[in-house]
């Protein structure tokens, strides 16, 4: 039976573990340099997976109640954060993510932010509008399931799966997760804002 259980980290953020399965780091060499002239200042705190990790099957809930997979959201790119409502750095970032949706948000980028507990969109929409957020659709998703999804695609390899809050995945036009970040980041950077261009303008592939 898997197991979910979490506890407070030491650096604030909730710590979320999943009894299923570490994490692969890395990043192929072609990704990796064509993505390197944009990993500066706040982005260069971001983790290249290799290989990427496909996420497009994993079904989020609209806050209309429908369940639609990510795949739906193909030819955008994405900023998919976990969040979690008793967690202090998921409500220090927040605005920054709204600030990226409202500046960049378009047929071809958008922030979808995830709570960790399966909540009503009443609730999350709630949340994330006390949090200064109220333009981000209160999504929601089975973190269970999301676990599992990373561990069949040989996300975590081991005996446990650990999920830090907030988590942020940076999800590419094919719904493959390029990079990650675990933990609190000034998201609205002008480097943020050139590395999300740049893949919204397929400078980077």
């Amino acid at each position: 039976m898997t197991q979910l259980r979490t506890a407070r980290a030491k650096s604030a953020a909730l710590l979320c573990t999943i009894w299923l399965a570490s994490t692969c780091l890395g990043a192929p060499a072609a990704l990796a340099d064509e993505i390197q002239d944009y990993l500066t200042g706040e982005m260069a705190s971001l983790q290249l997976l290799a290989p990427p990790v496909d996420l497009s099957a994993h079904r989020i809930t609209y806050p209309d109640g429908t369940e639609h997979p990510l795949e739906e959201k193909s030819g955008m790119v994405l900023l998919v954060n976990l969040w979690s409502r008793g967690c202090v750095p998921c409500k220090d970032e927040m605005p920054d993510l709204a600030a990226l949706q409202r500046d960049l948000g378009d047929a071809r980028f958008e922030v979808v932010a995830l709570p960790m507990d399966k909540k009503s969109a009443k609730s999350a929409r709630k949340t994330l509008s006390s949090w200064k957020a109220e333009n981000l659709e209160p999504y929601g998703h089975d973190i269970v399931a999301l676990a599992r999804l990373l561990y069949d695609e040989g996300f975590y390899t081991e005996t446990e799966v650990s999920f830090v809050y907030p988590t942020t995945y940076l999800v590419n036009k094919t719904g493959e997760i390029l990079a990650m970040r675990e933990g609190f980041l000034h998201w609205d950077s002008p480097e943020a804002r050139a590395l999300i261009n740049a893949l919204k303008n397929d400078d980077i592939d």
